[in-house]
């Protein structure tokens, strides 16, 4: 965790403040609770000791590890058939091998919270060497590309350039065309249209009752035939990686009280 990125070039004087008046604060916390015990600084020599400098500066340290590292604990609190899984932050953990993953506004993994713990899944097929991508808020199909550029820098101190920002892909209601790949045939096309169909009435009726590793299987089988037919962006991508969104929490996810679903 002490080795995680802080961006401490990049702070504004502001960061900086926060940092110190919060690290100030918690190293007072230590002093009256006597943590330094009788090696403690008294009021009359007006300065800190060299343990408490030491502990001070480990304190704005992880105060900055903390600002670009954590990752959000969540507990699904509805579930709709239409709407899918609706999830309600808890609280934040630091997470050092998820901290290692770079950011991308079209990941090719979900997570889910699974009480104290994490787990990530692919959303699509992730060849070696290939990036393994995660999500630290919007999404392109969730937001506009200036608003998600902004968040990213102001919160996380880096511009944005993953392959939706690049290209500038729209968001989801704006996205009308589909584009087949190259010698894709207009049976392809028809099959893939009725593949989803299938699957969408069959998930219905599997979520009904719980059986959501047979929901897994079918929406990974679709990727599979999606990937050869259409480019992305496409809407068909984003309901699949919903899809199995759902699942993954469903599944494994932490549920709260007002979580009406059937149990795995």
């Amino acid at each position: 965790m002490y080795n995680l990125l802080t961006h401490s070039r990049k702070a504004s004087e502001a960061d900086h403040l926060a940092f110190s008046t919060s690290a100030c604060l918690l190293l007072y916390y230590l002093k009256i609770s006597n943590y330094f015990g009788s090696s403690a600084s008294r009021e009359s020599d007006r300065e800190l000791n060299d343990s408490e400098v030491l502990i001070g500066r480990l304190l704005y340290h992880i105060l900055e590890v903390n600002q670009y590292n954590t990752q959000e604990i969540h507990q699904a609190v509805a579930w709709n058939q239409d709407k899918g899984i609706t999830t309600s932050s808890i609280g934040c953990a630091v997470n050092p091998t998820i901290a290692l993953f770079n950011h991308s506004c079209a990941p090719n993994t979900i997570r889910a919270s699974i009480g104290p713990n994490t787990i990530m899944v692919a959303t699509e097929n992730i060849k070696k060497g290939q990036e393994v991508k995660d999500s630290y808020s919007y999404q392109f199909h969730d937001k506009l590309i200036k608003t998600r550029k902004v968040h990213m820098k102001e919160r996380y101190k880096f511009d944005c350039k993953c392959e939706a920002c690049e290209k500038m892909w729209p968001m989801y209601e704006f996205m009308t065309k589909s584009v087949a790949k190259p010698g894709v045939t207009a049976k392809a096309l028809h099959h893939i249209k009725k593949m989803y169909a299938t699957i969408s009435k069959l998930s219905a009726a599997d979520f009904s009752v719980g059986h959501y590793d047979r929901i897994h299987t079918m929406w990974a089988s679709y990727y599979n035939e999606l990937n050869t037919t259409l480019e992305k962006p496409n809407k068909g991508f984003v309901r699949l990686s919903s899809r199995l969104q759902d699942v993954l929490w469903l599944r494994w996810g932490s549920r709260g009280p007002t979580c009406q679903a059937p149990l795995y």
